[in-house]
Parts: structure tokens; C-alpha cells; sequence
């Protein structure tokens, strides 16, 4: 029944590439074409996943690249408690394939639109050939460099109207900005060349798009986040539950 419910909800969630559900001692079933236990990035991922449930916290990763396409990704998790004791575990390996997909559609004739963590470590690039997730991007960046050093939490959208950033081994003076995603710990960072676009038109454009994408990624996450959270882990405790009873 349990593995029925994961491969239903992993079938009918596209995003979702892999779908386990553990109990106490680590053991459990799980569900999706994805060979989570092949990946040692992933596997570790579910490791810290587990020891950070124990303590009654949901847990997500750093962002992950898969295979040797670098697909973004990262693992979220959720304890499952019963009478308020920590029965277990449900987690997941989650694809941002479709974020990358509109990245990939959005950084045209000269914008680059990406997603970066609050340290810094690309989360999703259009070309995540040369910028891998998990990568740090603060090196190429100075829109990154002044996003690791923002507070936690804090909301903000700011615009860098020039910016130096290394790009395919040289420099190139660009107009930038980024807008923070506090729910998720994530910034969307939109940067465009100057020889393509006059400074005033390329801000406000800029600005439009990156706001654009954080309301895109925003909403993605949280419907995601909403499906995790009461879609499946409601009938999977409920199943706990049952069996211990």
C-alpha cells in the first residue's frame, strides 16, 4: 500500500524524480526511475536528510547536479512523527529541470537570468554545462559577491547598473540585478551585456524580468512544497500510524 501511494504521487508530480519513505532504523521503500542509491552526492543528501528529521526539522540540500548532464536538483525531507515521536522519514529528490528549462528561454540576446543560494553556489544556470549547480559563482560575479553577504530573510530587489563579470575568460562591463527569495533561502540574479542594450532600457527590462522569475520560482516552490508537505506525508503518517496501532 505505502509503495503504491509513492509510486502514485511520483507519477502524477513529473518534478519529483525519486520519493522514499523510511521508518526509525533507516529502512523503508521508495519509488521513481531515479537510482538515488547510485549517486553518492544524493545518498549523502539523504543521510543528512535523516539525521535532521530525527531532530523534528524538514531538511533541503544544497543544490545537487545529476549525471553527467549536471541536471539541478536538491533533496527535501520531512519527519514522520507519530504521537509526536519521530517515526521516520519522508524525502525526496526533486528536479529543477522546469526552472532550467524557463531559464533557457528567458537569457536571450545578451540577459542572463540564473538562481543562486544564499552562499553564493548556483542553483540553477542555463548553461549548466559551465556553471554546475552547487558551483561557486562569486568568483565571476559581483551581483553574487553582494548577495552571500545579505541577512537572512531579508526581501529585497537592488540593481548594479555597472558590474564588471568574467565571462568566457574575459571581462565584460554589465548591468545587473537580483531579487531574494527568503522562503527558500534563493536569489534571482539578472545580468545584461551593455553592448547589447542601452543602460536605462536594460535596468528596467532587468528588473522586470528578475522580478518575473522570482514570482515563477516562488509559486513553483510553494505549490511543490504544499504537495510534499500535505499531498503525501499526510497519508504516509497516516499509514504510520495504522501500523503501529
Amino acid at each position: 500500500l505505502l509503495t503504491r501511494l509513492l509510486e502514485n504521487f511520483v507519477a502524477s508530480n513529473p518534478d519529483i524524480l525519486y520519493l522514499t519513505a523510511v521508518g526509525k532504523n533507516a529502512k523503508g521503500t521508495g519509488a521513481g526511475n531515479f537510482q538515488a542509491n547510485q549517486d553518492p552526492f544524493v545518498s549523502r543528501a539523504l543521510q543528512r536528510a535523516f539525521t535532521t528529521c530525527m531532530q523534528s526539522l524538514v531538511f533541503r540540500s544544497d543544490p545537487l547536479a545529476l549525471g553527467t548532464n549536471n541536471r539541478p536538483a536538491f533533496v527535501m525531507a520531512v519527519p514522520l512523527e507519530v504521537d509526536e515521536q519521530f517515526s521516520g522519514m519522508l524525502a525526496a529528490v526533486v528536479s529543477l529541470d522546469g526552472i532550467s528549462h524557463r531559464l533557457q528561454e528567458t537569457s536571450v540576446r545578451g540577459r542572463v537570468v540564473f538562481v543562486v543560494d544564499h552562499n553564493g553556489h548556483i542553483v540553477v544556470h542555463p548553461d549548466n554545462k559551465q556553471y554546475v549547480p552547487g558551483a561557486d559563482a562569486r568568483t565571476n560575479s559581483p551581483l553574487v559577491q553582494q548577495v552571500s553577504g545579505l541577512p537572512k530573510g531579508l526581501r529585497t530587489t537592488q540593481t548594479m547598473r555597472r558590474i564588471l563579470v568574467q565571462q568566457n575568460g574575459r571581462q565584460e562591463e554589465m548591468v545587473g540585478t537580483y531579487s531574494t527569495i527568503p522562503d527558500l533561502n534563493w536569489v534571482v540574479v539578472a545580468q545584461r551585456s551593455l553592448e547589447n542594450a542601452r543602460e536605462d532600457a536594460g535596468v528596467s527590462e532587468l528588473n522586470a524580468q528578475a522580478l518575473k522569475f522570482v514570482l515563477v520560482v516562488t509559486f513553483a516552490a510553494l505549490i511543490l512544497g504544499y504537495l510534499f508537505a500535505v499531498g503525501i506525508s499526510t497519508p504516509v503518517r497516516a499509514l504510520a500510524a495504522s501500523t503501529r496501532a
